[in-house]
């Protein structure tokens, strides 16, 4: 709950930011006046800034939930992590080509580029540091 305010402060900021800013409703707003429908565009106005802060709450909520994950110091792609996770399980080469539907020597070409950026020359060296450094999730 802690974490909400400050998430809504910083939405609030931002869809302020965004709404003083003169535009459409606000052009109309002031050339209406308060007689011919200014209450109309300020309610137009709000919800605008309400849709602001709710998106930048759901937007800075998701840096926070990416922030909190492992980062890949190594520089490896998804297609590497993915080849990783396999050699984690002990799986050949033949099988995590036939799990990811490649051909046996791109499964190699993967592996020898994972042991390169791990900075290893074996795979059980390179099982230890995936997960030594939570670069695959572990299983029960």
């Amino acid at each position: 709950m802690s974490e909400v305010i400050p998430l809504a402060l910083s939405g609030f900021t931002i869809g302020v930011a965004h709404t003083v800013v003169p535009g459409p409703v606000n052009a109309e707003a002031s050339r209406r006046g308060p007689s011919q429908g200014f209450g109309s565009a300020l309610s137009v106005q709000l919800g605008s800034l309400l849709g602001d802060i709710l998106w930048a709450i759901l937007g800075l909520n998701q840096v926070a939930a990416t922030d909190a994950m492992p980062r890949d110091r190594y520089g490896l792609t998804a297609r590497e992590r993915d080849v990783l996770s396999l050699i984690t399980r002990g799986h050949p080469d033949s099988q995590i080509a036939e799990a990811l539907y490649i051909s046996r020597d791109t499964a190699k070409t993967h592996a020898r580029n994972i042991l390169r950026k791990l900075g290893v020359s074996t795979r059980v060296a390179a099982v230890a540091v995936a997960h030594r450094e939570k670069l695959v999730p572990v299983e029960e």
